[in-house]
């Protein structure tokens, strides 16, 4: 965590007890890699001083949280039976979603592309690829 910490200018102390006792009881097929991979996702994500279970990254939820566990709902999904599309495309909503991504990280970096590119998991090369995608789909659909 303290790699992190410096990384992305953050002062995360530690895992919240139930956070760390699901993460000490994984598996980890992966090994330390993806350990490091989740860690790192969860400090991206992160907003109080202690990793808690929100701070999962979404896919991963279920292998860390048994599906009988209530602590699982707690965790936000991106499902709301109360969002409506009104005509929007599946790909128009996708696209303003990494665009919010993409400017939050961007945000985040202090503007900075290579920084948000590496908060993003992505290179430099595939964030400018994908705003010169995404502002060119903008001009055929305003959010």
């Amino acid at each position: 965590m303290e790699k992190y910490n410096k990384l992305f200018y953050k002062d995360i102390k530690d895992l919240e007890p139930k956070t760390q006792a699901l993460i000490l009881s994984y598996t980890w097929p992966g090994n330390v890699r993806e350990l490091d991979y989740v860690i790192e996702n969860m400090m991206i994500r992160a907003q109080n001083p202690y990793l808690e279970l929100t701070d999962l990254p979404q896919h991963l939820v279920h292998q860390f949280v048994p599906k009988n566990d209530a602590s699982a709902e707690e965790i936000p999904s991106l499902e709301n039976p109360n969002v409506i599309l009104n005509g929007i495309s599946i790909e128009d909503a996708l696209d303003i979603y990494e665009r919010r991504i993409i400017q939050s990280a961007l945000q985040r970096a202090g503007g900075n592309k290579k920084r948000a590119a590496e908060l993003l998991g992505i290179s430099r090369q595939n964030l400018h690829y994908r705003q010169i995608r995404l502002n060119k789909r903008k001009e055929n659909f305003t959010e």
